[in-house]
């Protein structure tokens, strides 16, 4: 039995997108290419998980989790 590869090259990765005609689908392989997110992180997200900065569009994930302040920005804060 051949032995599969560890990681998809570029060619490889747009042959499977030129393969597949199922819109959700396609879409899902682009995301998880361009991106580098999980499969679990697409499905998660929404309309709501996407937002325009002005100069792209941030994915917001579920490693994306609120994290402790820092001690200078709490010296700064009231």
């Amino acid at each position: 039995m051949a032995q599969l590869p560890v990681y998809l090259l570029k060619p490889d990765v747009l042959g499977l997108l030129a393969a597949k005609k199922h819109p959700t689908y396609r879409l899902i392989l682009d995301l998880m290419w361009t991106t580098g997110v999980r499969i679990s992180e697409i499905l998660a997200l929404t309309l709501a998980s996407v937002i325009e900065d002005g100069y792209g569009v941030v994915l917001t994930t579920l490693k994306q989790r609120p994290k402790r302040p820092k001690k200078t920005a709490l010296a700064r804060s009231v």
